[in-house]
């Protein structure tokens, strides 16, 4: 796959959604059509959907990334599928911050996305893995690990004589 250019994220406020969004802005280019996703349950809940549109849009606006936003009413999985397909996106962006409790009692989007979306997804970190810095070793630098072991002969002047 190229450069994604038809990119959908699914946000819901969390910091893993803030994760998502900012990796999306990071991933458009020129001619990019980037799609901000905020799934309400319910119609009474639309209301919250539009706050995290407008949190979404602020946060894209700091980017200087320009977004498509749609609120929509269902279940998040179903919803951010039917977005990617209406827009061909290429990639779908959530965000990973459930514990695994609430992964076992309300299921897991990013988990059924990655098995059930009809394109790429991306799943970003509420917190980034920090990886040790590889260590370089000068030519030349030998640590303990390295020397040769002892030889097996004992060290006899006698029997040199």
């Amino acid at each position: 796959m190229g450069k994604p250019t038809k990119i959908v994220v699914g946000y819901d406020g969390s910091e893993g959604a803030r994760q998502a969004l900012s990796r999306a802005a990071g991933l458009c280019g020129y001619g990019s059509l980037l799609t901000v996703v905020s799934v309400a349950r319910s119609k009474n809940e639309l209301e919250k959907a539009r706050r995290l549109l407008l949190e979404a849009s602020d946060q894209l606006l700091l980017l200087h990334t320009f977004a498509r936003l749609e609120e929509r009413v269902g279940e998040p999985v179903d919803e951010l599928i039917a977005a990617a397909q209406e827009n061909d996106a290429d990639l779908i962006v959530v965000g990973n911050g459930k514990t695994r409790i609430e992964r076992a009692l309300h299921g897991s989007v990013s988990g059924s996305l990655i098995h059930r979306a009809p394109c790429d997804v991306l799943v970003a970190r509420e917190t980034p893995v920090h990886v040790a810095e590889p260590r370089s070793l000068a030519i030349g630098d030998i640590g303990p690990a390295a020397q040769p072991p002892p030889s097996n002969r004992p060290l006899s002047r006698a029997a040199d004589s």
